[in-house]
């Protein structure tokens, strides 16, 4: 590094001449100091464009994720004077992408639960001897009832529910 924005300097706590050189890889969290330099060892071997992802210790104490993208630089006689690049820090993307993806794997083990659930009903709902309009009144109401319950988590944001108004819901057909 030869040269970093006062930004970079008052993220890090340090002050420019600290971070110069690889000074700043004491700031890179040593989970990512491998795969970091890997990257910038690959980029510099053909001389290429160079981006990667890593965690860095702030002023605070805290890790945030920044992501880098540089470009090799090239005098007017085509030879290389470095790399120019950027930093910005994803740390809020990347939480985000990380509570949306719980999210989505939450929605996917409700969503197996319900049709578990509803599997269940129809089988005990629609068994051997049951004439078909009763079945078909009985599994209705059953699937109204699951519905009704579900409003009440939803309603709710499945959070601190009354457990008895979602039974209340869930055995009214019965």
């Amino acid at each position: 590094l030869v040269f970093a924005n006062h930004a970079f300097c008052r993220l890090a706590d340090m002050s420019l001449a600290e971070l110069m050189g690889d000074g700043w890889v004491a700031v890179l969290h040593p989970e990512d100091r491998a795969s970091v330099t890997a990257s910038r060892v690959a980029a510099r071997e053909v001389l290429g464009p160079n981006a990667w992802e890593g965690r860095f210790k702030v002023a605070n104490g805290e890790w945030r994720w920044m992501r880098t993208a540089s470009s090799a630089r090239f005098d007017e006689a085509g030879t290389f004077q470095g790399y120019v690049g950027m930093a910005m820090d994803v740390t809020d993307t990347r939480r985000a992408e990380d509570r949306q993806r719980l999210l989505i794997n939450e929605l996917n083990h409700r969503v197996k639960n319900t049709l578990a659930t509803i599997q269940s009903l129809a089988r005990q709902t629609l068994r051997d001897g049951v004439p078909i309009r009763d079945g078909r009144e009985r599994l209705t109401d059953r699937l109204l009832a699951l519905s009704a319950a579900h409003n009440v988590l939803t309603r709710e944001n499945w959070e601190g529910a009354d457990l008895r108004e979602i039974a209340r819901e869930a055995v009214r057909p019965y």
